[in-house]
């Protein structure tokens, strides 16, 4: 059965219900209708009551992300290639709400395999050290948090500053102060900006 999530949609603020179906996790928002979505096998569950299977699915989630982020491929071990596109060459604009068009978001093919990851810069780089240290001054463990409060939820947020050579940010907020990471097109942080 569907459950569901504490905490707002951080796009609109709506509610947010986990589902589970067909060995995937569908995460929605009842008012604006952002949905992310990831395989996760059963096993996973194993052994888990039901009031814990969104903390997890953030988990689970986190590892896949770090396991492709040291560039292995979550199915079969093979070497895997980031890089950075817009969230149209993935999606028709016609699936995904005005606020996204333009949205940069990592993407990891694997090389061996050919299977692929999107996932936004949002939570691509909160293991990167300066998102970790800047969360933490604040008195925010990311490790404690749910994976999806930090979406990266419209272009304010997250864009391209450039496309030729690619440049693109992501800016965290917290307690009034902000912190932006600007990454190329193959994902790797060349700027770190913080800012009040």
């Amino acid at each position: 059965e569907p459950i569901p999530l504490d905490g707002p949609c951080p796009t609109c603020g709506g509610e947010r219900t986990l589902y589970y179906e067909d060995e995937t996790v569908r995460v929605a928002c009842s008012d604006c209708g952002v949905v992310s979505t990831t395989g996760v096998p059963p096993g996973v569950f194993e052994g888990y009551e039901r009031e814990q299977i969104p903390e997890v699915v953030s988990r689970y989630f986190r590892t896949i992300l770090g396991h492709v982020g040291q560039g292995f491929c979550w199915h079969c071990d093979g070497q895997v290639a980031a890089t950075v596109v817009p969230v149209s060459e993935m999606i028709t604009a016609a699936e995904i709400p005005a606020q996204f068009h333009g949205l940069p978001m990592a993407r990891y093919e694997c090389q061996r395999c050919g299977v692929d990851l999107t996932a936004d810069l949002g939570i691509t780089l909160l293991d990167h050290p300066a998102v970790a240290g800047f969360f933490y001054d604040h008195g925010i463990d990311v490790r404690e948090e749910s994976l999806w409060s930090f979406h990266a939820t419209d272009t304010d947020q997250s864009q391209f500053r450039e496309r030729d050579p690619v440049r693109a940010t992501m800016t965290y907020t917290a307690d009034g102060t902000t912190l932006t990471l600007v990454v190329d097109e193959d994902l790797d942080v060349v700027s770190v900006e913080r800012g009040d």
